[in-house]
């Protein structure tokens, strides 16, 4: 129930953030630099009104940590994976951004157990065979077929409709005419 819930409330975050970025009238720079400014508001917000539960690390600082270039890496790389994903909504969409999440997900999990000494499980390698199955059907489906052209143009079709219907307007009251006279 709760991974049903999941996939759902994250379908629809994605399909929402797409529309909001193909079809919001901001530029996606802009769009961009208010929700980063967004999220750090957020944070410090957060980190100053929420208590810290662990009483050992009641005394750390908002920006304690980040002294380490990997931390401060990670948080460059983040950002640029967030800058990414908005391109992605706009250019593409969110199905792309998802195969490419999935994508992502099982060459970590390939190369976390080549060189990071990951014990590889069934279960890991039967989600990266579907992921890749997935994938695979996706990419390698038939595309919609082009819509077909009428075979009457549209302006001829509306220009005969009008003839037809002036032509049926002016028969009827010819009609209308020739029994009005005879009854009278």
């Amino acid at each position: 129930l709760l991974m049903t819930v999941s996939a759902v409330l994250t379908a629809s975050c994605s399909v929402r953030n797409e529309y909001l970025v193909k079809h919001y009238s901001v530029l996606l720079n802009v769009q961009n630099a208010a929700l980063y400014a967004g999220g750090a508001f957020l944070n410090l917000f957060a980190f100053h009104v929420i208590p810290n539960p662990n009483s050992k690390q009641a005394n750390i600082g908002f920006f304690d940590g980040y002294d380490n270039p990997l931390a401060l890496g990670v948080v460059f790389v983040n950002s640029l994976i967030g800058l990414a994903i908005t391109a992605v909504y706009k250019y593409a969409d969110a199905i792309t951004k998802c195969i490419a999440s999935d994508i992502t997900a099982v060459n970590l999990c390939i190369v976390s157990s080549i060189f990071f000494e990951l014990v590889p499980t069934m279960t890991m390698w039967c989600g990266v065979v579907v992921v890749c199955f997935a994938v695979h059907l996706y990419t390698s489906a038939a595309p919609d077929p082009p819509p077909c052209k009428p075979a009457i143009p549209d302006a001829h079709f509306l220009k005969a409709n009008t003839r037809e219907t002036e032509e049926t307007e002016m028969a009827e009251a010819a009609v209308g005419l020739v029994i009005g006279r005879q009854r009278g």
